[in-house]
This record gives C-alpha cells, structure tokens and sequence, in this order.
C-alpha cells in the first residue's frame, strides 16, 4: 500500500493512468471471471477517459487529484450498465431521458439542501469561471427532470424528504419544487397534496399501524413497552473507599451521574464558541464568570484590578464597561466584607478526615475560611442543591470531629444574608451519611427520583405554608415554558431520564416527595438564616 501511495502521487497522462488503475484493481481484488462484472462499469469509465483524451487531441499529464475528482464523479452518477427495465419495479438515477411512463413514480431524498442539485464548481472549471449563454445549469436540468417525473406519473407520484434534523429535531424543508408543487396544487384545486410524517426509528409502532413489511421489528413494536429506566441495572463493583466529592456530586443530579457514570451517555448542554456580536449587557453567565474573577481577586489580593477585567473583553467598551464592572464590584465586595469581617475568617483552609460509613471508608476535604469551622460563601444564586451541598460538607465536619461550626455567606435580593447550621453529635452526623451512602448505592442501579432543587422547593414551602401551596408552587415553576428562573425542570440530562415517561413534564411521584421531606426536613431543622 505504501508503494501504491507513492506512484500515484504523480502526474501521469491519462492513457498511463487507465492501466495503473486496472493494475491496482487486479493487484488488490483478485477477482474472477464470476465476480468481474461487478467492476466493468469502473473498467469502462477508465477506458472512457482514453477515448475522450484522444478525441480532444490532449496527452499531457494529469495530477492525481483530478483523477480522483474523476472517479468520484462516476460512481456519483452510477453505472449506465445496470439493466433497465427488467422487473416490476425499477430503481435508476434521476437522469434526463428517462420518462417512460409508469404507474407509480417515486422521488426520493428531495430535501431543500439536496434538489435541485447545487454543485461547488472546481478551481480550473473554466466553464464555471467564464459562463455563457448556452452553458449547461444543473440546477435547470434537475428542475426539468422533476417535471418530466411528473409527467411519467400514470397513478401515483410518490415524493418523499427528510423532514427533521437527526441530531436536534429541528424541522428540515422540502426541496423549492416539491413546495412550489404543492402551492400549484392548493391554489388550483384548493385542496392540499396529502402529506404524512413517518417516524425515525424503524421500530416505532406507528410504522406498524400503518403498515410495514420489517418482520425483524415486528416483535419489539407489538410488545408492551416498558417505562424507560424503570427497572434497576447490575449494581457496579463495589468498592472500600468513597470519595466526599463524589457523594455530593452524585446528589447534585442523581439523573446526569446515572446517566454518564453508568450508562456512558454524556449530553452536550451546550457549545462554546466564539461571539461575533459585541458585548452591551451581561448576561447570567457572563455576569456570574465576572463575579467569580471578582471574588478571586479579592480573596487572592484584597483589591480588584480593574484594568485586567476590562481587557479581557468580558465587558462593553468604553464608559459603559466601567459602570458594568463598578456595580459588580460593589456587589460582590460587600460579600467579600462580610466573610472577612466573620470572627470565624482566617484564610483559606481546609477539614479533611477518614469515616466509616455504611460499611465504606468515606474520605474528602472541604475547602473552608476558617479553622475553627465551615466557613463559606456563594456569589450566585443559592438553589436546594447548594444548601444539600453544605448540609453533606457539615455532616462530613461533625462526623470527622474537628469541628460542628458551619456559617455561609449568600446574597438574596441585594442583600447579605448569613445562614448557620445547628452543631450535630458524633453519631447524629454519621446515621445522616450512611443513610446518604446507601442512596447512593441505590442510585449506582436505577435514577434516583430526587431532584434536589425541586426537593428543596418542595420542604421549604410546606414548612411554611401547606402541602397544597408546596404543591402548586411546584407546577408553577416547571410548567414555565422557558425555566430560566427555575433550570432544574429544564435540565437535558433530567428530561432524557423523563422522556416518554408518564411522568414527563411534572415528574413528581410518591418516591419523590418521600425522599425530599426525608432528605430536607433535617437540614431545613437545622437551618438558621440572619437577616
């Protein structure tokens, strides 16, 4: 194979070309006399070449990347040896001359990006650089052929085009003549052409109240189906050792870590790119990406460095900026001033230890301002899956023994709020984390139906009102269409494990609000917010 790399990166006329093809195919395939009709179409394209060299009168050498060009284009258009007309029904390019008449015409792959064709000319296609009256335009000729498909139609003319983006679902336009077609046929008969969507996957039981001959799906389509992720897997090894981090990012979103840890399945939420617009008003990401290099900054130098941040093109030009960044510093530095001036603040630090929970060694650090305790604070908006968080972080603390103080430092409307939980005993914190742990393994065989911020949503306005209002404060934040107040109910990884369920869209089950009142009532118990 490298030999053959290595001769036909040359330039060769194209006689030499035809016979070093031939010589490939011969050195590669072995072919006999039974199997050699399944290249002659290939033969004959190459032999085509010598006959079209020689009729121009050209013998000079052609690169390899215009045989290539070359060959491509042939097996595009396909072999004009296949028999024609020789069954019941026929399968052929869409090629001019060929409208014969039959009962039923089917154009299929008639799609806007695909018909009518619409080719990038070579760089030495002299035709296309210097066009004249007369040249042929593909695009004209498909349009003709579409006209001529009509035409032969006796019964029946069958048009079909994928309708839906594979990857997102988005819809995906017919070809401009199949619409211009069905304007045709609405206007003069008032009555619109007959369209049906099929479904995507070969197994949908709508292929089979319509009708389908794919007895292979046959089975799986008429059996009940089952609701997804509704039975448990294998439970994965198991394992001595378990990691703090690994406990609270389980109950961040039982769903995504079942989804990615155990079924492989990682969804891309989002794709970063570069904006061409330029920047007037931050967005939340933005806004929480600056208030993050804000916060560093102080804690790293007790000042900001304005001129970096307004280099780095995170804000607007000019004056503008200026303001943008001044109200962020002003909001997030008095956040700052509150965690320092804590009697409990002494710098970064960290409390770290080794338990045996629920027959595994649980083993993390947690990063901390002080050394008398849990000190902490969140620039951003605080959800049920912070405050669950710190409520594992402060029963890691109490477990190990160093320390029962833990204070957190948020903002809620504009205003610095400080939220301290009650100390727990030795053994109160630890039958909190092995009931944690045996969670989690419950959650390594099927998806937990615990949505923490819903969770949370769910216990705080109980306690404080009614089970009705809790409930409906519930519906209310995930039938909002747009969930930008509320993500959770938005969440791609939750959605999937939801999807065709009869739960989808309010997922609230009996499990559900039995894990959140079990799970939040104690830290809601033990939570103190200071005005």
């Amino acid at each position: 194979l490298a030999s053959w790399s290595e001769r036909l990166a040359n330039r060769y006329p194209l006689d030499f070309w035809q016979d070093l093809i031939n010589r490939l195919i011969d050195g590669l395939l072995r072919l006999d006399e039974d199997e050699e009709w399944h290249i002659k179409a290939l033969r004959d394209e190459l032999a085509g070449w010598r006959e079209q060299a020689e009729l121009a009168g050209f013998a000079g050498p052609v690169d390899y990347q215009v045989v290539h060009h070359l060959l491509q284009d042939a097996m595009a258009r396909g072999s004009t040896h296949n028999q024609y007309l020789t069954g019941g029904i026929n399968f052929c390019n869409l090629i001019p001359m060929r409208c014969l008449p039959f009962r039923v015409v089917c154009l299929i792959g008639m799609g806007e990006a695909h018909f009518p064709r619409n080719e990038a000319p070579l760089q030495f296609d002299l035709i296309a650089r210097f066009p004249q009256q007369g040249d042929r335009a593909r695009r004209e000729d498909d349009r003709y052929m579409f006209l001529q498909s009509l035409l032969a139609a006796g019964d029946r003319f069958y048009l079909s085009y994928v309708g839906a983006n594979q990857q997102d679902d988005s819809v995906l336009q017919p070809s401009v003549v199949v619409t211009e077609l069905m304007d045709y046929v609405r206007e003069t008969t008032g009555h619109p052409l007959a369209m049906e969507t099929t479904p995507l996957q070969a197994f949908s039981p709508q292929n089979f109240i319509r009708g389908s001959y794919a007895a292979e799906w046959l089975v799986p389509a008429n059996a009940p189906a089952p609701p997804p992720f509704s039975g448990r897997i294998e439970a994965a090894e198991s394992s001595d050792t378990l990691e703090l981090d690994e406990l609270i990012n389980f109950f961040q979103n039982p769903a995504r870590y079942f989804l990615r840890h155990r079924l492989g399945l990682h969804l891309h939420e989002f794709e970063q790119s570069v904006e061409d617009d330029e920047v007037f008003q931050l967005d939340g990401l933005k806004r929480y990406q600056l208030n993050d290099r804000i916060l560093r900054e102080l804690l790293s130098h007790g000042r900001v460095r304005s001129e970096n941040l307004l280099r780095s093109g995170a804000l607007p030009e000019g004056h503008a900026g200026r303001l943008q960044l001044q109200r962020q510093i002003d909001e997030i530095g008095e956040l700052y001033r509150g965690l320092v001036g804590d009697s409990m603040y002494s710098g970064g630090d960290s409390i770290g230890g080794l338990l045996s929970v629920a027959g595994i060694e649980l083993n993390g650090r947690v990063d901390t301002f002080s050394r008398q305790g849990l000190l902490q604070l969140q620039h951003s908006q605080v959800r049920g899956r912070h405050w669950f968080r710190l409520w594992i972080q402060h029963c890691f603390q109490c477990a190990v023994g160093q320390s029962t103080l833990t204070r957190f430092y948020f903002t809620e409307s504009k205003r610095i709020r400080c939220a301290e939980l009650e100390p727990l005993s030795g053994n109160e914190a630890r039958a909190h984390l092995d009931s944690l742990v045996e969670l989690y393994r419950d959650g390594q065989q099927r998806i937990l139906p615990l949505y923490p911020d819903s969770a949370y949503l769910y216990a705080h306005s109980k306690a404080a009102t009614d089970e009705s209002q809790a409930l409906a404060e519930l519906q209310r934040h995930w039938t909002d269409e747009d969930h930008v107040y509320f993500p959770e109910a938005g969440d791609g990884y939750l959605q999937t494990a939801l999807k065709n369920s009869t739960e989808a869209g309010v997922p609230f089950t009996a499990d559900f609000f039995a894990l959140a009142s079990r799970l939040f009532t104690p830290l809601l118990d033990s939570l103190e917010i200071h005005q």
